[in-house]
């Protein structure tokens, strides 16, 4: 499953900030519809390789998913990952041999991650993996203003299955747990006000980023107001696990800081997983499948203090050999302590933030033709930092 990474600051794409309803139609246009629709004025091929220009910049950059329709020759009709040659030209690979120059009316748009809104309602949707292999959880999103931080957070629930927006089975958190779900933080205020945000998939689990104390045309900058939340698959350790879905974010609205939350919500010692206060990490089931979700924890190297990626633990570069180290980042679970399994695609930098906030890095030992991106986060007292495999896929 090719890895999508999408930003606020993507050509055509849409705007979050603190009024209801902009998270809603963020993640209509990155999880269902796409965005930034072009025209093409013509397809070649040259053996399996099509080239595209387009009537405008199309936007992308080497790497992305494009989503090409309106070809009569529906070969050339696929989301593929593209090539870019220059603002109007790219090119990806093509099956079978269709004829060139390719007719129709043509366009491309950035490619959705492969996800149906499954309900809807006024400033409220549901979303649905597309992916028959996940474990296909439902994510149901309030974007109603209604929270104590108005229109600058959302609140975000998961269930094992739903029959309409406001009904389902097998929710996490539970009411007991938490009757307000999840808050997803967009905006340090209830306005117009664009912020900056990032989201990065492979279908069956989504990262969100929000840098939602500052302006949008900068990008994810902040050190300071760095929100990240997920929901769906994790890598689990047992066969064939069908509750292997989580769902993170804060559980006090309007506040990032008590108690810390998020993906940066680490812990330093794996037995934590049996004593959490404030917990904002939630699996569907237990290991066992006996039904109701249950709270877990997220453990890196187990050598910082609490926060993922916030201590030096390491110098950089590593005097011995030049290298840079990271390790997974676990998903444990307590009572008995055990990790569940793996968070896909992510690993805690165990020198800290010694990159700035999206630099790439590749050639990391023992990660050969292995891309990563430093994310930053907060979490309570802690910023942390985090290397997301960008290259894929999350599943190996």
């Amino acid at each position: 499953m090719a890895i999508k990474i999408f930003r606020g600051t993507d050509a055509g794409a849409p705007t979050l900030n603190g009024m209801v309803g902009s998270l809603i139609t963020v993640l209509d246009a990155v999880l269902v519809n796409g965005y930034n629709t072009v025209s093409v004025t013509g397809i070649t091929r040259t053996s399996a390789t099509a080239t595209v220009t387009t009537a405008v910049a199309h936007g992308l950059a080497t790497g992305d998913s494009a989503t090409i329709s309106g070809a009569e020759q529906s070969d050339y009709n696929i989301d593929a990952v593209v090539t870019v040659i220059d603002s109007i030209h790219f090119s990806y690979t093509v099956a079978n041999e269709p004829a060139t120059p390719a007719t129709g009316t043509i366009a491309c748009k950035r490619s959705p991650a492969g996800f149906t809104k499954t309900f809807s309602g006024a400033n409220k949707a549901t979303y649905r993996a597309n992916d028959l292999s996940s474990v296909r959880h439902t994510l149901r999103v309030l974007d109603d203003g209604l929270s104590a931080g108005g229109g600058g957070e959302a609140r975000v629930f998961a269930f094992e299955s739903m029959g309409d927006v406001d009904a389902g089975s097998g929710p996490y958190p539970t009411a007991a747990q938490s009757s307000n779900g999840y808050f997803w933080r967009k905006s340090s205020t209830n306005d117009s006000t664009a912020r900056a945000w990032m989201i990065i998939t492979d279908g069956r689990i989504v990262y969100y980023f929000s840098d939602y104390a500052a302006p949008a045309s900068g990008g994810l900058t902040s050190n300071t107001a760095q929100f990240s939340g997920a929901f769906g698959d994790i890598l689990s350790y047992k066969p064939g696990d069908a509750y292997a879905s989580i769902l993170t974010g804060c559980t006090s609205a309007n506040s990032t800081s008590s108690p810390p939350c998020g993906l940066f919500a680490g812990y330093s010692s794996i037995t934590n997983a049996s004593s959490f206060t404030g917990p904002s990490i939630v699996i569907a089931r237990d290991f066992t499948a006996v039904a109701g979700a249950r709270y877990v924890g997220l453990f890196g190297s187990g050598i910082s203090a609490p926060g993922l990626g916030s201590s030096t633990i390491l110098s950089y570069p590593h005097l011995i050999d030049n290298g840079f180290y990271m390790t997974p980042v676990m998903v444990t679970q307590g009572s008995p302590s055990l990790i569940r399994g793996r968070l896909p695609g992510c690993y805690e930098a165990l020198h800290g933030r010694c990159f700035n906030n999206g630099d790439i890095i590749t050639n990391v030992q023992g990660m050969p033709g292995k891309t990563f991106m430093m994310v930053y986060g907060t979490s309570g007292p802690y910023s942390g930092a985090l290397m997301i495999d960008i290259t894929g896929p999350w599943d190996a």
